[in-house]
């Protein structure tokens, strides 16, 4: 996604956004409803799912982030993959010279990726559905 040309930046970094958004959430889902109440987590993924298409304000994104640090805080450990890859999924500002979507982006796959193998495959086909629409056949990439 860093070879986009500079006229598509704004478009790759919304891709980048919903697609970490799109892991923290699909995390998100997998934890046991007995175990971790995650309506707070999906509402805050939420919101920066909607940020990234213009429909939250950079403030509402800033929340739902300090809403993520606190459930963290108080999260069982069990919860730990899906809680920092939502946490990094609404990273408002960036922390280093990456944009914040890009910073997003990366570190939701790290930790999405670390929590379980099945998380890979999904987020390959994630990525190809989200590529697809906007950059042609990605069927290989």
């Amino acid at each position: 996604m860093a070879a986009v040309p500079a006229n598509q930046a704004s478009e790759r970094d919304r891709v980048a956004r919903l697609f970490a958004c799109a892991s923290a959430m699909e995390l998100a889902e997998r934890i046991e409803p007995n175990l971790f109440d995650t309506r707070e987590l999906k509402s805050a993924i939420k919101t920066a799912q909607r940020h990234a298409n213009g429909q939250a304000t950079d403030e509402e994104l800033e929340a739902a982030h300090e809403t993520i640090i606190a459930i963290s805080e108080s999260a069982p450990t069990q919860t730990s993959g899906p809680t920092l890859a939502a946490m990094f999924a609404t990273t408002p500002k960036p922390t280093n010279n990456m944009s914040a979507e890009f910073y997003a982006l990366s570190r939701t796959i790290h930790f999405a990726a670390i929590s379980c193998k099945q998380q890979r495959a999904w987020q390959a086909q994630k990525l190809e559905e989200l590529l697809a629409g906007h950059y042609g056949d990605t069927e290989g990439c």
